[in-house]
């Protein structure tokens, strides 16, 4: 069973070069990168809760966790 850890999402966002900053419990990515990858103005709609690992986009809706984000991306998740 995959046990969720934050340093594993920074390490990740890092190693695929994703701009991220942290606000409190959420982690902000600069774009979604299921629906919004070639758009040029940053903004907050895709976030990573730190304290679970969730994901949302509030504009394409797209949820899940890291393990999701890893493999929608074509990532292996371990």
């Amino acid at each position: 069973m995959f046990e969720y850890n934050q340093f594993d999402l920074f390490d990740f966002l890092n190693q695929i070069g994703k701009k991220y900053r942290q606000r409190g419990k959420e982690t902000y990515l600069e774009n979604c990168p299921f629906c919004e990858q070639n758009r040029p103005n940053p903004s907050d709609h895709f976030s990573f809760r730190t304290d679970t690992g969730q994901f949302n986009c509030i504009k394409c809706n797209t949820k899940g966790n890291l393990i999701t984000f890893k493999r929608e991306l074509g990532y292996e998740p371990f």
